[in-house]
């Protein structure tokens, strides 16, 4: 936790912007853990760790362009997806208070133990950003991810510790 604090605030001392931001640089990272209640690839129900990070770049006129990594890790498997997609700000005068939907596309890899795997995915995802300090918002979200393969169940997720940095 301590690491992720020091990021937070070096990234915080070394940008610079106005305080009612359209255009800039946005570093997303939040974690969460669950209990699946979905069945796995061996018909188990799990609990999982989740970290969550992404880069974006918002552009003037509401649209950011961006990228995200997600790790999770459950007992004896681990995944990490990799995607890029678009991102609409409804208030792009002030991104730092907006609501937000986006989409992604990406690969997942899969690691059970001594089996892998790596199919395709896509999302989509909506939130709003709540500014709690110059260059700083609280971001919860809602996700959907599928999985590009026969039988998959969509993974829905309610991510409430999030945080952005706007520079």
């Amino acid at each position: 936790m301590n690491l992720i604090k020091s990021f937070f605030l070096c990234v915080l001392l070394v940008s610079s912007s106005a305080n009612a931001m359209s255009e800039g640089h946005i570093i997303t990272a939040g974690s969460s853990s669950a209990l699946v209640f979905a069945k796995g690839w061996d018909n188990s129900y799990d609990a999982y760790f989740n970290l969550d990070t992404g880069y974006d770049y918002a552009f003037t006129n509401g649209y950011q362009a961006g990228a995200s990594l997600n790790a999770s890790i459950a007992s004896g498997r681990s995944s990490w997806s990799l995607g890029f997609g678009p991102t609409y700000n409804f208030s792009h005068n002030d991104i730092e208070n907006s609501y937000y939907v986006g989409a992604t596309a990406g690969l997942n890899y899969y690691n059970f133990g001594s089996n892998s795997d790596t199919d395709g995915f896509v999302s989509v995802k909506g939130g709003k950003r709540f500014k709690l300090m110059d260059h700083v918002s609280y971001t919860p979200k809602l996700e959907v991810h599928q999985a590009l393969v026969s039988g998959a169940d969509p993974i829905i997720t309610l991510l409430l510790f999030n945080l952005s940095v706007l520079f």
